[in-house]
């Protein structure tokens, strides 16, 4: 199965503690070939929304430190800006501390 991590830009994923946090005993980062079939989307701009894409998801608590979030749209040249607060209250997400 896969899932969905968001962090900040500025941080970096820590594989171990995601696994802790998903409870999983293995857990890799997908190849762009399979983000492409899992969303339609390249690397780098699929937009944070792993509910749109039947994924289960997981926010580092750590987002939180941030008034607002700006990601990618479905495109490498299209992003959009929202508040933080709304981003998490949209998307339901698990939280966790997964950045190195």
């Amino acid at each position: 199965d896969y899932i969905m991590a968001v962090l900040p830009g500025d941080k970096e994923i820590d594989i171990d503690k995601l696994k802790a946090v998903v409870k999983v005993n293995k857990l890799e980062l997908a190849n762009p070939q399979d983000v492409k079939m899992m969303t339609g989307c390249g690397i780098g701009s699929v937009p944070p929304f792993g509910n749109l894409f039947d994924m289960e998801m997981y926010v580092d608590k750590s987002l939180k430190d941030n008034k607002m979030v700006d990601f990618n749209a479905g495109s490498h040249t299209t992003s959009i800006k929202m508040h933080c607060k709304a981003y998490i209250e949209l998307v339901r997400a698990k939280e966790g501390e997964f950045c190195k």
